[in-house]
């Protein structure tokens, strides 16, 4: 999730800052040009760690400053593929499923399709929820809610579909501020789409083929030209929306909540771990005032 990387870049020192260390400026410096933003296939940048190896300072024409060409290694927020991790629920909405923040990140998304079979979006409380239907304690070794499939489950799952209507059904809400516990499937980059500006020189030779052959007068032309770009541009946002509900961000996590384990952390937790815990709690809060 978290790794160093090395970039190399130019710093300018102004001369109010030649007497002053070196390294605190540089460090400085770079902190305020990378931190927080996102390197495009890198990934987040945290924080500047420490500085690799400093060049000459040279100093331009009319320019009293140094520029000097530094190396120097960031910590970088890039989880990878099949990463476990945990957050807390930021926002449920029914086309990009449920958001998750990180603390220090929050483009993370669990996409609807991604979520746990038989959760669906409550419009009137505004929350996904897991409409789990707990199995037979003899056909299951564990709790249904942190337990595994036994052996049978797979010939039964057909079945168990047309007997969901006869047990009874939890209602398992996925409520904002709750830990949940997640797998990354994939990381999205979205960068200036170039493709736009390649696409408009073809088509500005096109119509000026059709201008010669036509018989029909340039402004009128043009005037058809801008009315059908607008038209066209609106038609591209609406599609763009639709297929694409997500913000327009440079990095954009999605991970799922399908398996056994995976979901909010209090739907699979043990109770003697739990109650162990509040007697540990509650010893330190003892010797602590003591």
């Amino acid at each position: 999730m978290f790794f160093l990387y090395l970039i190399t870049d130019t710093a300018t020192v102004p001369p109010s800052n030649f007497s002053k260390n070196i390294d605190k400026i540089l460090k400085v410096y770079f902190n305020r040009k990378y931190s927080n933003k996102v390197v495009i296939n890198v990934g987040l940048v945290l924080f500047v760690s420490e500085i690799v190896k400093i060049g000459k300072a040279f100093v331009h024409v009319g320019d009293g400053s140094a520029h000097i060409n530094t190396q120097f290694r960031v910590v970088v927020f890039r989880p990878y593929s099949d990463e476990i991790i945990e957050g807390e629920i930021l926002d449920c909405d029914p086309l990009k499923g449920v958001q998750i923040s990180c603390k220090f990140f929050q483009d993370i998304y669990i996409p609807p399709k991604a979520l746990k079979k038989g959760t669906k979006f409550d419009e009137t409380e505004s929350l996904w929820v897991w409409h789990f239907v707990p199995k037979d304690p003899e056909d299951v070794e564990l709790d249904p809610i942190g337990g595994s499939k036994s052996d049978d489950d797979e010939d039964d799952e057909n079945n168990s579909e047309n007997d969901e209507s006869n047990q009874e059904t939890h209602l398992l809400y996925m409520e904002i501020g709750r830990k949940i516990r997640f797998r990354v499937n994939s990381i999205k980059f979205k960068e200036d789409l170039s493709e736009e500006k390649l696409i408009k020189p073809i088509i500005e030779n096109n119509t000026q083929q059709n201008k010669q052959n036509s018989s029909i007068s340039i402004e009128n032309e043009n005037e058809n030209e801008k009315e059908n770009e607008k038209e066209n541009e609106k038609e591209k946002e609406q599609n763009s929306l639709i297929r694409d509900p997500y913000p327009k961000v440079p990095l954009i996590v999605f991970g799922s909540v399908k398996e056994d384990g995976l979901g909010l952390v209090e739907w699979w937790a043990d109770p003697d771990e739990d109650e162990l815990l509040d007697e540990e709690n509650q010893d330190n809060d003892e010797n602590e005032e003591n």
